[in-house]
């Protein structure tokens, strides 16, 4: 999760013209039915307007050295209670994130407190034989052939994984896709599996270890890592799928953990 630009709220220098700036969120009332045409916050919203099928809803920046940034918001940031987005408003930031997972391996192989071609089976020694195979390097570049974790699923289950529930689901295959390797296939399990290798060797949270060694010293002050209910996220936008004439918060999924 992050600003969309990192240092959004309380900026330095005006929002672009027209667009809408400062740290309270800007509110609308919606009516029943759908509008005809896309609405933006660039247009103003009428006090009766509400999102149609082709409405799209975010915040983008452009910066150009020594010219301020141009800021623009659109749509909803929480339809339940009447909230726009605005430049202050926080996204997740999904699987982008990958990149302070692979940052968090590489910082400790920095540190020589893990190597590249360390086995997986090292750090979970209750996987199956193949992860005796598999090295962290092919986690970070997709070419381990672990099996998705999300094909693993129960039908049944209603609640958020954890990554100890991925963890879990990996211990009981017997096989990966291909060779460790020899081929490339994008695995999410495989990011799950270097947060918690981050865990384990450091003795702290994922997300301790995110905000201690790179939102920090970055002053990355608006970014964290959501851990559920008990992540508290000011400004925070929601993600909603429309079904007929409404729409349903969808925010997160049993996967999305």
């Amino acid at each position: 999760w992050g600003y969309p630009k990192e240092s959004g709220r309380g900026r330095r220098g005006p929002a672009a013209r027209g667009e809408v700036g400062g740290p309270e969120p800007r509110r609308f009332r919606a009516r029943k039915g759908w509008c005809s045409r896309p609405c933006s916050l660039r247009g103003g919203w009428s006090a009766e307007s509400v999102p149609c099928a082709r409405w799209r809803a975010g915040s983008q920046s452009l910066a150009r050295p020594g010219q301020p940034a141009i800021l623009r918001s659109y749509g909803a940031a929480d339809l339940e209670h009447g909230v726009r987005i605005t430049p202050d408003t926080i996204f997740e930031a999904g699987s982008i994130s990958k990149q302070f997972t692979a940052t968090a391996i590489l910082l400790l192989v920095q540190q020589k407190q893990l190597s590249l071609d360390s086995r997986l089976i090292t750090f979970f020694p209750k996987l199956s034989d193949y992860a005796s195979k598999i090295t962290i390097r092919q986690l970070l570049n997709h070419t381990s052939g672990l099996v998705d974790y999300e094909d693993l699923i129960p039908a049944s289950q209603t609640q958020q994984l954890t990554d100890f529930d991925v963890l879990s689901l990996l211990e009981k295959q017997k096989s990966t896709y291909f060779s460790p390797g020899s081929q490339y296939r994008y695995s999410n399990g495989g990011y799950v599996l270097l947060g918690l290798i981050v865990e384990r060797i450091t003795g702290t949270s994922f997300s301790q270890f995110l905000k201690q060694n790179i939102f920090t010293p970055l002053s990355m002050n608006n970014s964290l890592m959501y851990e559920g209910s008990q992540t508290d996220i000011p400004f925070r936008a929601f993600g909603y799928t429309a079904f007929g004439n409404s729409f349903k918060q969808t925010d997160q999924s049993v996967t999305s953990a």
